[in-house]
């Protein structure tokens, strides 16, 4: 999981825009604060022509690669910009071919400040995947826009925020034998009757996250604070964190809530999801009978011969051969199952099938004279 810090977007020129973002990982450890590298340089913002899909609106997408690129860059898998914004983040710091890893993140708009992404699994590449997100809105702003929206893997929290303080209240040297730095206790407090209470160590109730400029001259520290329910993994999910600047040590300042999105869950579809995608009528032949989605995933001819005929499944899985042959001549199916060696046979002379209830002349000339032959031989 990591931290996406927003700082804005210019407007898209044809299918690329700049944006002022940067990627934070977080440090689970308690008590341990994360630091966020907030580049100078812009990330560059792509919307591939090739990937307009409205599956992405399902929470479903094909990840693959966009071929080589030397810096990090941000690639938008959205085509409706009104229901969020859905992007992998590729993270190239070293400048590399490819990026060192990737993230897949949600903005509910383009000036939103935070999101939590969930790194990609370099082994799902070409591979169909699924995941949930969330969007966490202040209450007091619920938007309707947001009412239409219509996504089973979706969901929408509304949260209370409150007025938090926050304040470095000491730091001391912490050394060993090989490093040393300087760890300061971070609280978060509210406050009632203009007295700072409920004050908590900010490291331990959630985590912070300070965001690190490559520039000395700055004074301000400025940091977000997550609070612990950020990292749930259950459908409990109800984040509400902050941004907080440090003036002064030991002197309190007013955090600013912010809402935040996040992308929770990633994880692979089944078979089923790209044969259904390439052709809706196979959902109906899979649910009645889930054997037949290899066959149907491997040869997608043999879909209307199985919902025609669902008999012909085993035949066509135990031999592919027999799909042209039962396809053009339904016939064959009572016959190539009983005797898969007569397919060969079938499939040079069409003509020589017969359903069981269909007899050819010379069997039936022989039915009719056969009792004739009978009396003849008695008498």
């Amino acid at each position: 999981m990591a931290l996406l810090y927003n700082r804005g977007c210019d407007d898209f020129v044809g299918d690329s825009v700049t944006c002022h973002m940067a990627i934070c990982p977080i440090n689970r450890c308690k008590f341990e604060t994360s630091y966020c590298p907030v580049q100078l340089n812009s990330v560059k913002v792509y919307r591939p022509s090739d990937n307009v899909s409205n599956d992405i609106l399902k929470n479903t997408f094909k990840y693959k690669r966009y071929g080589p690129y030397k810096f990090s860059r941000i690639i938008i898998l959205s085509n409706n910009d009104q229901d969020g914004i859905v992007f992998l983040y590729e993270l190239n710091p070293h400048m590399d071919n490819f990026p060192i890893k990737t993230y897949l993140c949600r903005l509910r708009s383009i000036n939103q400040m935070l999101s939590l992404c969930e790194s990609i699994d370099p082994y799902y590449l070409d591979k169909s995947l699924s995941f949930n997100s969330y969007d966490i809105i202040n209450e007091k702003n619920y938007p309707t826009s947001l009412k239409h929206i219509k996504n089973p893997r979706h969901q929408i929290i509304k949260s209370k925020y409150k007025d938090l303080y926050y304040k470095e209240h000491s730091c001391h040297l912490i050394k060993s034998k090989f490093v040393s730095h300087l760890r300061c206790v971070n609280y978060l407090c509210e406050k009632d009757n203009e007295v700072y209470n409920s004050c908590t160590d900010a490291n331990y109730s959630g985590k912070l996250v300070f965001l690190y400029y490559f520039s000395y001259e700055r004074k301000i520290k400025e940091l977000i604070y997550l609070p612990e329910s950020c990292f749930k993994t259950d459908n409990n999910f109800a984040c509400t964190p902050y941004y907080c600047e440090r003036k002064a040590i030991n002197q309190f300042s007013l955090c600013e809530y912010k809402e935040i999105s996040a992308i929770k869950n990633i994880e692979t579809n089944s078979k089923s999801l790209d044969v259904i995608a390439t052709n809706p009528k196979s959902l109906d032949v899979i649910a009645t009978n889930p054997k037949s989605l290899d066959v149907i995933a491997t040869n997608p001819k043999s879909l209307d011969v199985i919902a025609t005929n669902p008999k012909s499944l085993d035949v066509i899985a135990t031999n592919p051969k027999s799909l042209d042959v039962i396809a053009t001549n339904p016939k064959s199916l009572d016959v190539i199952a009983t005797n898969p060696k007569s397919l060969d046979v079938i499939a040079t002379k069409p003509h020589n099938v017969y359903h069981q209830n269909n007899l050819s002349s010379s069997a039936l000339f022989a039915m009719t004279f056969m009792p004739f032959l009978i009396l003849f031989v008695f008498f």
